[in-house]
């Protein structure tokens, strides 16, 4: 029982560690953020790093993804929106006031299938870049770039890097349109 009381006050310090320094109370509605970290405990699913999706959402490897300045809507995104899978294997690193819709794909590491055990193939991080926005089941694939202000339509495919800024990209593989 004792232990069971340390892991919940440690977990509601951090709860409130994530309320007083990343100023989320303003960008995601408390009861959101409650609903998501309870079924989270309750299950065991994404507690291996400091971050708390939605319920629905998988994040692996989570201590590799960095969130510049969340308080813009970043955090927000990844606290709401549902069916969301981040795979941070080699890194994700998403830029301040960027949001996605829900079931957004990003893979930042392949599988080696001539390697034994499988591991990882190392490239390097996908990167998004500020205020991005990116549409309902779009895949954003390993070692993408993407520059400021760039939206990626729904349903895209993201296969290749877009450094340029004000862009809006689309369609399977994705390009400017």
């Amino acid at each position: 029982m004792k232990k069971l009381f340390k892991r919940l006050v440690l977990k509601v310090t951090f709860l409130s560690d994530l309320i007083l320094d990343k100023g989320i109370g303003t960008k995601v509605r408390l009861a959101t953020l409650a609903g998501n970290f309870i079924v989270n405990f309750l299950f065991r699913q994404n507690i291996s790093y400091s971050v708390c999706t939605n319920f629905k959402s998988t994040v692996i490897a989570g201590e590799k993804l960095i969130l510049k300045s969340p308080q813009r809507g970043t955090f927000s995104s990844l606290v709401n929106s549902s069916g969301c899978y981040l795979q941070a294997g080699n890194g994700i690193v998403i830029g301040s006031g960027t949001i996605w819709a829900s079931n957004v794909v990003i893979v930042s590491a392949n599988h080696n299938l001539r390697k034994a055990d499988k591991s990882w193939q190392s490239t390097t991080p996908v990167v998004i870049g500020d205020d991005c926005w990116i549409g309902a089941n779009a895949c954003i694939m390993p070692g993408v770039e993407l520059g400021k202000r760039v939206i990626v339509g729904a349903g895209a495919v993201v296969t290749k890097s877009f450094r340029q800024s004000d862009i809006t990209i689309a369609g399977n593989p994705a390009k400017i349109i």
